[in-house]
């Protein structure tokens, strides 16, 4: 399961996911992000998986991806280690920067998608 948090700023997207996701999980996901590409074309994600318990079923992201893969500028995942590696293949989204943050770091990664300074 996933939400959108409220300090979502235009282009920048807090995302929270708890539990087992889904490939229903990553469709719903891109229909709520749809109107903000609308909007703002490229955006940048903040995927906070700290409440993460794992993964159902493989190519998760695939089966519902964005098209093209372009669409994410900047990703930043708040992330346990166990998960870490997973993670990055899950939600690469074909984003120009990606950084890991950990668990402790969520302010961190916030103000590294909205900062103007490239990585």
């Amino acid at each position: 399961m996933f939400k959108i948090l409220g300090r979502t700023a235009g282009r920048c997207v807090d995302v929270s996911f708890e539990g087992r996701l889904t490939p229903s999980d990553f469709a719903a996901l891109r229909d709520q992000l749809s109107p903000l590409i609308g909007e703002h074309g490229k955006l940048r994600l903040l995927f906070d998986l700290r409440e993460l318990d794992g993964f159902e079923g493989e190519g998760l992201w695939d089966e519902s991806s964005f098209e093209p893969h372009d669409l994410v500028e900047r990703v930043a995942w708040v992330v346990p280690p166990r998960h870490e590696a997973r993670v990055k293949k899950v939600f690469d989204l074909g984003a120009d920067e990606k950084k890991a943050f950990a668990p402790d770091q969520a302010e961190a990664a916030w103000q590294w998608l909205a900062s103007e300074e490239a990585d």
